[in-house]
């Protein structure tokens, strides 16, 4: 079985994510390569607080809202796709990283982990200007998990238009929880 392993970047620059030249492509999105069989997978948050446990289910919860794509995600302590909190590499770098599992086209698991060492804001209002919030974050990795790779830096201005899938994240906000147009385009295409 081949394994693949994907990074969220997200604290790269941990300010706006510079202005690159955008590519012809006609959708902004771009596909990690490999999907799910099927347009649903389960996740196993159990060993995550209960604070925790939220910021995790309403990061999946946000692409099985996307219509018309059929994707589901489903909590199940048994599953083998579990999503943890760790050491990944201190404060202010990597905030998480889900890895991706894969045989031929096809995702056969996935392992989600939050950097314990970041400021986390779990709640549902505004974080703090120094802090990170996990709501954001968790909606970008499940984003990952199903097959979606990091926008083209033009869905990625520094306000509410901002895409869930930039490669980097505005320390202070929340502007990351909601999908934007780019975010649904992907899940669509990918699970029509």
């Amino acid at each position: 079985m081949k394994r693949g392993s994907l990074t969220a970047l997200l604290a790269l620059a941990l300010a706006l994510a510079t202005s690159m030249a955008s590519s012809s492509q006609v959708g902004a999105w771009n596909p990690i390569g490999p999907k799910w069989p099927n347009p649903t997978a389960q996740y196993d948050k159990h060993t995550l607080s209960s604070s925790w446990q939220d910021v995790a289910d309403f990061g999946a919860v946000q692409w099985d809202n996307v219509t018309p794509s059929p994707w589901d995600w489903v909590s199940n302590d048994s599953s083998n796709n579990d999503i943890t909190r760790g050491s990944i590499d201190g404060s202010r770098r990597t905030l998480a990283v889900t890895n991706i599992y894969y045989s031929g086209n096809t995702i056969t698991r996935i392992t989600m982990k939050f950097d314990s060492a970041e400021s986390w804001y779990l709640g549902s209002g505004t974080p703090g200007s120094g802090q990170i919030d996990g709501r954001s974050v968790s909606a970008h990795e499940f984003g990952h998990g199903i097959g979606v790779g990091h926008t083209q830096s033009t869905y990625c201005p520094s306000n509410s238009n901002r895409a869930t899938m930039c490669a980097s994240y505005i320390i202070g906000t929340s502007y990351q929880r909601s999908l934007e147009v780019d975010d649904r385009n992907a899940v669509n295409s990918l699970y029509p």
